[in-house]
């Protein structure tokens, strides 16, 4: 059984980490709790203009170390604390990590199909898309694929969405 965090305490860990992040010049990307109950992580990741660093996640951990076990805020007994950025493929859940993610490749599973609204037609509809996300519209993503079609997909819709890093070799010429 996987252990899953209360939102109430996710929330308190996350006003904790407000000061600490902006004191790192940082900003709080996401909160994650992984594991068995008897073998939890807290997984946090924060992000910076041009990247975190090293220093950054180690100096947000000790502060937020020392504060959680003051507060006593994290439920359960034992768990471990990582602090680290987001990634390369970074996980999309907030609408504002949506907006960060406009005009770069993303990979978004949907609990239903979803049709093109634009360009060649499909069968049936996709519940696994993967292009260039062109824009956020309230709670509407769109995106474009590599054949021309083009998604509007309801953000109450997808399940699962990250960036998806890719990688140009040197040398080679993008074909137009």
């Amino acid at each position: 059984m996987v252990y899953s965090l209360n939102q109430d305490w996710i929330d308190k860990v996350k006003d904790l980490l407000g000061p600490i992040c902006e004191g790192e010049s940082c900003e709080l990307y996401d909160v994650e709790s992984t594991g068995s109950r008897s073998s939890r992580v807290l997984k946090v990741f924060i992000d910076a203009q041009g990247g975190v660093t090293i220093e950054q996640c180690a100096n947000v951990s000790n502060a937020l170390s020392l504060i959680l076990d003051v507060e006593d805020v994290v439920p359960g007994g034992k768990y471990s604390l990582e602090v680290s950025s987001p990634g390369l493929e970074r996980s999309l859940k907030e609408p504002w990590h949506f907006e960060k993610a406009v005009n770069k490749e993303v990979k978004i599973k949907t609990q239903q199909g979803v049709m093109p609204v634009q360009g060649p037609e499909t069968k049936k509809g996709l519940k696994l898309l993967k292009g260039c996300l062109k824009a956020i519209n309230g709670q509407v993503l769109t995106l474009e694929d590599d054949k021309s079609r083009v998604y509007e997909i309801e953000m109450t819709n997808v399940t699962q969405a990250h960036t998806v890093f890719v990688f140009d070799k040197p040398g080679k010429k993008k074909k137009n």
